[in-house]
């Protein structure tokens, strides 16, 4: 069997360490490089592109490539064919959806044992897809009161909305990043406000900290 050429991408080290460690116990695969920003990924695979990319999808900081879903999907398009699994800590099914919809080929939650990674990378070179353990689609249409059902009840463009917003970024900035206007950035942040039954920015803060949302 040929080796397995993987690199990471995380903004910790962490994190990559132990990934690392946890890849090269199997004798068929090798971590090539590693990259612990959005650019340095970007850097490595325009020199060289691996047999699967594992990257974080949230790399806050870079002000170049951003990260998030309009990185992944920037990624898709610049590097074809690549196979790419997401780690995340995202659990809101709307959301790891649209990442299956723009192409990657697994998804692995954080909050798993990391032993799910050796299965995603197997199955991903056996040409299948991997779906993490109880992921199931969502339809905008499932509502619930709880806090995780109203995280789930927003939009994927909504969700990227507010965690930009979480990490200081004004409306003016999050449009420019997200190449929408101002208007309609404003409007994906009021409704979802709405569903998070938050009037005020003072209190979406305080909802964010309170229910440790967009907490790497």
């Amino acid at each position: 069997m040929p080796i397995l050429r993987v690199v990471i991408a995380d903004d910790h080290p962490l994190m990559v360490m132990g990934i690392r460690e946890l890849l090269e116990q199997d004798a068929n695969i090798t971590v090539e490089a590693t990259a612990f920003s959005s650019s340095e990924l970007v850097a490595l695979l325009e020199k060289s592109l691996p047999d699967v990319i594992i990257t974080d999808y949230n790399m806050p900081g870079d002000d170049v490539h951003g990260d998030g879903i309009q990185f992944i999907s920037y990624l898709l398009r610049r590097f074809k064919d690549i196979k790419l699994i997401i780690l995340t800590m995202l659990s809101n099914p709307m959301i790891l959806s649209s990442l299956y919809d723009a192409g990657v080929h697994g998804v692995v939650m954080k909050s798993q044992n990391l032993n799910e990674i050796i299965q995603a990378v197997k199955m991903v070179r056996l040409g299948t897809r991997y779906y993490a353990p109880g992921f199931k689609k969502k339809s905008s249409n499932d509502i619930s009161n709880t806090v995780e059902d109203q995280i789930k009840n927003l939009t994927p463009r909504e969700f990227e909305v507010l965690r930009l917003f979480s990490q200081g970024l004004t409306i003016g900035e999050i449009a420019e990043h997200l190449c929408r206007s101002i208007k309609t950035v404003s409007t994906q942040k009021s409704s979802a406000m709405r569903k998070l039954n938050v009037q005020t920015n003072q209190d979406l803060i305080a909802f964010f900290v309170k229910n440790s949302i967009f907490q790497n």
